[in-house]
């Protein structure tokens, strides 16, 4: 995947637009992708918020999801050696958390039907 071949050489920015072309089109991982450069800030600012909602919908796609909020945090764990929690010092609310779900979902649901897989 083109997207990978400029993640490797560091150009973050491009790989970037590479994974959001092929997340439109309905390629799962680079959904996981998208989320793991907004949590490391690479090419883009990082967002906490922003890694959850596209890992989360990422989920959805692997059928990983559960109603459980704390199950996509601890996948991101997982890929990437780091946490949303630390400690007791949360890097996003209760609250982004939800509403990055809900978007995560959205995102999820448009992307089906744009595809025609509904």
């Amino acid at each position: 995947m083109l997207a990978g071949c400029y993640y490797n050489k560091k150009d973050y920015a491009n790989a970037m637009k590479y994974y959001l072309s092929s997340a439109k089109q309905g390629f799962a991982p680079a959904f996981s992708a998208v989320g793991a450069l907004y949590y490391d800030g690479y090419g883009v600012p990082t967002d906490y918020k922003k890694a959850y909602t596209w890992v989360y919908a990422y989920t959805l796609f692997e059928k990983t999801a559960e109603d459980d909020l704390w199950n996509v945090p601890m996948y991101m764990y997982k890929i990437n050696g780091k946490g949303f929690i630390w400690d007791s010092e949360p890097l996003i609310s209760l609250s982004d958390l939800e509403e990055a779900r809900t978007e995560g979902r959205r995102m999820y649901e448009e992307t089906k039907k744009r595809n025609g897989w509904e």
